[in-house]
């Protein structure tokens, strides 16, 4: 799965994706394992969540939940991670940014 959205990072050739509801721009693919690190130090994180981006007005985590395919963010509260669904999948991630 992360394959997926990183080779279509890759053959899109962008660094963010941009709408009038987000800026989502994207880490590399060997920057995961320190992002999910970054964010742990705040509050457990799942793993079962594998980022490949940021909201970048919020800083808030975008990522892929590996048990639903979903794309999803997430924010701190009351000392955990709330997640909020916003794709069904990777492609429907894309085509609301019009690829």
């Amino acid at each position: 799965m992360i394959n997926e959205i990183f080779g279509r990072i890759e053959v899109l050739k962008v660094t963010e994706l941009e709408n009038e509801n987000m800026t989502i721009y994207f880490i590399q693919k060997d920057e995961v394992e320190v992002a999910a690190n970054d964010v742990g130090r705040k509050n457990p994180w799942n793993e079962e969540w594998i980022i490949f981006g940021f909201d970048e007005e919020t800083d808030d985590p975008i990522f892929l939940d590996k048990l639903t395919g979903n794309i999803c963010t997430a924010y701190e509260f009351e000392g955990k991670w709330e997640k909020v669904d916003l794709y069904e999948s990777i492609g429907d991630l894309f085509s609301a940014y019009g690829f």
